[in-house]
This record gives C-alpha cells, structure tokens and sequence, in this order.
C-alpha cells in the first residue's frame, strides 16, 4: 500500500507540473494576442513561440491545450480520490493493526496467568505424588518388615494362619478388603466413574482404583500396620469407619453417597476368634445419599494377621476399673447392661451359591436376579449382588452377629429360612 502510495504521489506531481507549463503557454498566448484584424507577426514585441500561426491553428491548438487541461484536471480529481481512500485505508489498516497489537498483549497476560496457574497446579501435584509416594513407602516398607518370616508356634489348633513375624513388639496387621457395590440405577449413570475412600486409625486416607458402572468390583486390599495395644482396642471399640463413594469428573470428583460400619464388630468377632488369621469376616454397607435416599450397597471385608485377646483384656480390665471408681453410672446402667451381657453372642455365616432355571418376565430384557432372606428374629432383610443371566452365579457370603438368647433359638427351630429371588429389570 505505500508503495502504490508513493507511486500515485509522484504521478498527481508530474500531472501538475504538466498542468502548470499548459497554464503558462496558455497566459503566454493571452498576452501575445494582438488587436482584433491585427498581424501578430508584425509587432515588434511579439516574442511568443506561436508567431507564423494563423488564427484557426492557434484556437485549434488552444482547444487541444483546454481539452488536455480538462483530462488532466479528472485524472488528478481521480488520483485525489483514490489518494483520499489510500488513506482512509490506511487508517483503517492502523487501527486495525493497533487492535491485533493489543488483543495480542491481552492474550499474552492471559497466557501468562494461566501459565502460572498450571505451573501452581503443577507444583501442587507434584507435592502431592511425593506425598503419596512417601505413605506408599512407608506402608510397603511396613508390610515387608512383618512378612519377612512366619512361625507357626501355638496356631494349628486354632485353624489359623501362622503369626506374621517380623513386626516389632506388639504389633499387628489390620487388613480391610473392599470388594464391591452395588448401586441403584435410578441414583447413578451407567457410565459413571466411581471410586471409595476410607479412613482408618491413624493412617492416612486410602481410596480404591477408578471403575465405571453400577456393580463396580474395586477388589482391593489395604493392609494397616497398628500396635494392637488398649489404645487401639478403645478405638475399635468407639469409632466407626466411613466409606465414601465418589464421582470422578475429569480431575475432580464429588462424593454421592457415604456408608458407616461400627469397628465395634471387629471387636466382638476378635473375641470369639472370627476375623484372625485367614478367615475373613464380611460384611456389607448401605451407601446413603445426601438425601438420605439408599444409593446401593458395598461389600468389604476384614481380619486380623494375629489375634489380640491380651490387648482386649487388658482394655477390658481398664474399663472394669473404671466402673468400679464409679458405681453410681454403672448402677444406672445396672439392669439393662446385666441383661444384655447375660447371653453370649456368635456369628451366623449364610453363603448362597447359585440358583438354575429363573423364569424370565421379558426375554428381550437381560435378568438381574438377587436373593433376599431375613434371619428369624431379626427386621433387617439382607440382599445378596446382581446375577447377570437366569442362571446366576452369586457365591454370596454374609456374617450375622447375633445373640444367642432362648427366645432367638426358638425361632431359629420353628422358623424356616426363606430365600426370595427378584428380578431387578422386571418393572411390572
């Protein structure tokens, strides 16, 4: 553009040095005219270029010089005109190029803000992995340390696995099993992404890998190292653990639901020796919503690597003092706390393993058969995992704990044991 700038300029210049040397030989003819019926060629003054030119040739040649005046003249109003857009579109390319320029100095604070977002978010990950990796350190520096060497002293009679060894004095491993839920389709998508967390004692939060669906299988197993003192038995015997499920969005996630499991019940299946060594108690867990709308049910698991009957004991006798330097609560608790510790409780193990030609509602529609029972004396009915055909395989194990008093015995006699299969994709 300035170039055909430049360009123009120098021709509107030539056109008016033209225009100018026209004009003079124009005013040179007009002074040089003589009277009318005159010769021009006679007078003495006569100096014009023209003398010797009859009339007609001199109005020929000054409509010639009027006619390339006039040309001339448009052709320098056309060169205005086009030096006067030249310029308008220089301005407009100024301004534009004045905008592009800061619309690119915005754009570059802009970059740089969020390149110091992402290297603060960088950084942040970073501690946070290096964190992780040293808890994951710690546990696994741990769990080697106590499954260095087994020794099988004082276990055979009692069925269990040998006592990990290789743990300091007075230690144990608590191992805590989540193996799966299952949800409600009405309360999450079929393409979710969820996952569990969960806190335990003094460690740190644990969360299972990432998993799609409605009947998630987690299928992890956290191993815990604790010092199974009367602390820790004060514990079990207090808190309760609380299972989060979580959706994941992108990198972020929200918890949908949270279950809770007393840790008292690993307490009183320690005492009678269920949860040691190799036998896992199971257990499952209502996943309630923020609502309080049942959300699904997970399933987990735990045991003791070693049992801790002294550390029980030892608690127990703690709090046998504790009663005693204050009768009047244990008075006040007097006949409901004798009752209750008057009968012994135990567990009840119910495994359903399969079931064989299920009636099918609709056969375009896949069955979700589950088995539901309720143990007699009991209000709480017990729903085992989704099956997938009509001849589904659940290997379903439950633990009840229970108490052993003649009214439940009776029952457990008289009353059958009903097992009801539903299907879940049946509507009608």
């Amino acid at each position: 553009i300035e170039r055909e700038l430049r360009a123009t300029k120098q021709r509107a210049a030539e056109l008016e040095v033209e225009l100018q040397a026209c004009q003079e030989k124009l005013e040179v003819y007009q002074l040089t005219k003589g009277p009318p019926g005159g010769d021009a060629r006679q007078s003495p003054q006569s100096t014009s270029p023209d003398d010797g030119k009859s009339v007609e040739e001199l109005k020929r040649e000054l409509t010639q010089l009027r006619e390339v005046c006039n040309r001339d003249k448009e052709e320098v109003e056309k060169i205005r005109k086009l030096l006067e857009r030249e310029c308008e579109m220089s301005l407009e390319a100024r301004a534009a190029m004045e905008a592009a320029e800061q619309a690119l100095e915005t754009s570059k604070k802009e970059m740089s803000q969020e390149v110091q977002r992402l290297n603060l978010e960088l950084k942040r990950r970073e501690e946070k992995n290096q964190k992780l990796e040293q808890q994951l350190k710690d546990a696994m520096g741990g769990l080697g340390k106590a499954l260095v060497r087994s020794l099988t002293v004082g276990t055979a009679g009692l069925g269990l696995e040998p006592p990990v060894c290789g743990l300091e004095d007075g230690e144990n491993i608590f191992e805590l099993k989540i193996s799966d839920a299952s949800m409600e389709e009405s309360q999450i998508d079929n393409d979710a992404s969820t996952f569990v967390s969960v806190d335990f004692f003094e460690h740190d939060t644990q969360a299972t890998q990432i998993r799609v669906g409605t009947n998630p299988c987690f299928d992890m197993l956290i191993p815990y190292v604790v010092r199974a003192d009367a602390f820790f038995v004060k514990y079990l015997d207090t808190a309760q653990l609380v299972f989060e499920l979580n959706q994941a969005h992108g990198l972020d996630y929200g918890t949908i639901a949270c279950g809770r499991f007393r840790l008292k019940r690993v307490l009183e299946q320690a005492e009678m020796g269920a949860g040691v060594g190799d036998r896992w108690a199971l257990h499952q867990v209502d996943l309630i919503g923020a609502a309080n709308q049942f959300v699904g049910r997970l399933r987990i698991g735990h045991r003791l690597r070693n049992p801790i009957i002294a550390a029980i004991q030892e608690y127990r006798s703690e709090q046998g003092r504790k009663e005693t330097l204050h009768p009047d609560r244990s008075a006040a608790d007097g006949p409901q706390a004798s009752g209750s510790r008057a009968w012994p409780t135990t567990h009840l193990r119910v495994v359903v393993h399969k079931c064989e030609g299920l009636p099918q509602a609709d056969p375009r529609q896949v069955p979700r058969p589950y088995v539901s029972y309720r143990l007699p004396g009991q209000d709480d009915t017990y729903d085992t995992r989704f099956g997938q055909s009509a001849n589904p395989e659940f290997d379903d194990e439950a633990t009840f704990e229970i108490v052993r008093t003649h009214e439940f015995e009776a029952q457990l006699k008289a009353e059958p044991l009903e097992f009801v299969v539903y299907d879940d994709s049946d509507m009608s």
